[in-house]
């Protein structure tokens, strides 16, 4: 099971956790994304991060590179609004 967490390393640190489920895991993997908000996974396992500001990002495997892919054009980041969702489709 993959389950991703988006946040600081005030959020989330490297190390291992007991908790009422068992044991788990993690490790911080990128660092420097501004307001990171979604991400979506190519069957490839090719990550796909959108920032709150119209950025989206790409990584092609767990220890890569982020990737600047495209900025969203017209996004405005206030309040509740930018770009909050992706989603991965084939074709």
């Amino acid at each position: 099971m993959r389950i991703v967490i988006f946040g600081g390393t005030g959020a989330v640190a490297d190390g291992a956790d007991t908790t009422a489920c068992g044991v788990t895991s993690t490790a911080v993997t990128a660092t420097g994304l501004d307001t990171p908000w979604d991400v979506a996974f190519a069957p490839d396992d090719t990550a796909y991060i959108g920032e709150r500001g119209g950025r989206l990002l790409r990584r092609d495997s767990p220890t890569g590179p982020l990737v600047t892919v495209q900025q969203v054009a017209g996004v405005v980041e206030q309040g509740e609004g930018g770009l909050l969702g992706l989603e991965y489709r084939d074709g």
